[in-house]
């Protein structure tokens, strides 16, 4: 399969003190890319993993109480996912779907942008955020306007049933979701950062790859075992189920060493922005 790949795009950055993110980092503010991926499937339409950030943030945080997303973390937008695609050659319409791993803002920014695709995602993330709006949306980091009006009609949610093993070798990661029925692409749940966040492992020719979501902000971290610091629990679904992702991800990179793993803002996978992966 060897024209079955994975795009990084870089979509923006927020600012965040580094400590949050890892216990061992300095003391400083750094940037935190948001990034999504473009995977070109042999058998299938192009798919787009989360879409990042998008001028649409800019608006849904317009007023209160949402403005407060947007001054806790200051961001800088980049080149919309929507428009790199162009640059490929690949309009909206091209899309097989759209897999979310999660309802937070800087992975569903560009949603506006592709009308019409059908939304993928585990059934257990949207369960707790529907009807939310104001404050309790806020606490969760959704944003209730990012969502298209037609939300509900396109979406093809992954109910918990579909679970099943694994393919042997990536313990302790126990279960997926077989996504097109073929073994290439498999939903992870790596719950934590928010409720029933999902990754994907990919078969690629060049080797197995894990996108990791939020479940770690840097594969330095995971490397070296190094979580995120205490006051990152205040923005957590659930510390203790992140610390079980967490662990489970800096176990199996330990047996693993040389499986490939991609964080949504590590700075190693903004490095590789427009590069593709095989």
């Amino acid at each position: 399969m060897d024209d079955f790949s994975v795009t990084v795009l870089d979509t923006g950055y927020c600012l965040q003190w580094e400590p949050v993110t890892r216990r061992a980092a300095p003391a400083r503010l750094a940037r935190f890319h948001a990034t999504c991926f473009l995977i070109r499937h042999p058998a299938r339409k192009p798919v787009l993993f989360d879409t990042g950030y998008a001028p649409h943030f800019r608006t849904a945080t317009a007023r209160w109480p949402y403005r407060l997303y947007a001054c806790v973390t200051p961001v800088t937008l980049g080149t919309p996912a929507v428009q790199q695609l162009r640059r490929m050659g690949l309009h909206p319409q091209d899309l097989e779907e759209i897999v979310l791993s999660h309802f937070h803002a800087d992975h569903t920014g560009g949603l506006p942008d592709f009308p019409g695709v059908p939304l993928r995602y585990l059934e257990a993330a949207w369960t707790p955020l529907r009807g939310l709006r104001g404050f309790g949306a806020l606490r969760r980091g959704f944003l209730p306007d990012l969502l298209p009006a037609d939300f509900a009609r396109r979406s093809r949610p992954i109910p918990g049933a579909a679970l099943s093993a694994l393919p042997p070798g990536f313990a302790p990661l126990s279960v997926g979701v077989d996504l097109y029925g073929d073994g290439s692409v498999w939903g992870v749940p790596l719950p934590g950062h928010a409720r029933a966040q999902m990754g994907l492992l990919l078969r690629l020719s060049g080797g197995d790859l894990l996108l990791g979501a939020d479940a770690a902000w840097s594969l330095e971290g995971v490397r070296w075992g190094q979580p995120p610091g205490p006051l990152a629990k205040l923005i957590f679904d659930s510390a203790t189920d992140y610390q079980r992702s967490f662990a489970a991800l800096s176990d199996l990179h330990a047996r693993r060493p040389g499986l490939r793993m991609l964080f949504a803002h590590d700075p190693e996978t903004a490095r590789l922005a427009g590069e593709t992966l095989r």
